[in-house]
């Protein structure tokens, strides 16, 4: 199993601590999967033989596809998603070359970064290790299909030695197992961004809307990212499920009023 503490032992034979300890868990993880990659003896090998090597991904679109989705939020997410990993690599992945020769070489271009990244963010579980929570590549157990919720049979555990996959319904003998992907339900436009496909009756249907600070200056600032956050709300990318209980345009108008600053001259 790949984490961030994995990942850090993987690479400190060539980066000292002070170094590892300025990388995010995610980039630590992307760099220890271009390491095992490039590696022919890794255990591990067997593994990376099978992980897939180009992606259906927004964020592997060309840009005339992309463009077929005109103004959409999952267009706009994509073009930022792309513009953070540029500036994630040229900040943090690109000046190692200056600590150690190993990362000079094709294996930690930025191509094979951006790789690295779309699977771990398409396959990457999320673990309880020494009670703190924190993402995980598990081998194998990451082959499973999802379904909609309706055909789901299967939901993973952490426990402190294994990632159980236990059964929440009798599965017949040749039956496809399905595994939710996420967390929550998630719509069509973000199992697109995500993992690059769609559900014909996608489970949820939802706005993602981006958050962008106010230009004024805000006293509630800090008491309204505490309510975003106790709901589940992002601060950078929000979705609001148009549900039974909150319309599209009520639930926009309540979203921008819980980002805007007050004005209390009215």
């Amino acid at each position: 199993m790949l984490t961030p503490l994995e990942a850090s032992k993987q690479l400190e034979q060539y980066l000292p601590a002070e170094a590892l300890s300025r990388l995010s868990d995610t980039n630590l993880m992307a760099l220890a999967l271009m390491a095992i990659d490039a590696d022919a003896s890794h255990p591990w090998r067997a593994y990376m033989a099978v992980l897939p090597r180009q992606f259906s991904t927004t964020l592997h679109w060309p840009e005339h596809a992309l463009a077929a989705l005109q103004s959409s939020a999952t267009a706009s997410f994509t073009a930022k998603k792309k513009d953070a990993i540029r500036r994630q690599y040229e900040q943090a992945v690109r000046p190692l070359c200056q600590l150690h020769e190993r990362f000079c070489s094709a294996d930690f271009a930025y191509d094979r970064f951006k790789w690295a990244l779309s699977v771990l963010w398409s396959r990457s579980f999320s673990v309880q290790i020494g009670g703190e929570s924190m993402g995980a590549l598990v081998p194998f157990a990451d082959m499973f299909n999802t379904a909609p919720p309706a055909s789901i049979k299967l939901q993973h555990r952490m426990t402190p030695s294994a990632l159980e996959l236990i059964a929440t319904a009798p599965i017949a003998a040749g039956e496809q197992i399905f595994v939710p992907y996420g967390r929550d339900a998630m719509s069509n436009g973000q199992l697109l961004m995500e993992y690059g496909f769609v559900l014909p009756d996608a489970p949820v249907k939802s706005m993602m809307l981006p958050a962008p600070p106010s230009a004024q200056p805000d006293a509630l600032a800090a008491a309204k990212r505490q309510l975003l956050s106790a709901l589940g709300l992002a601060r950078s990318a929000a979705s609001i499920t148009d549900g039974l209980s909150c319309q599209p345009l009520t639930g926009l108008a309540r979203y921008v009023v819980a980002l805007s600053a007050p004005n209390y001259a009215g």
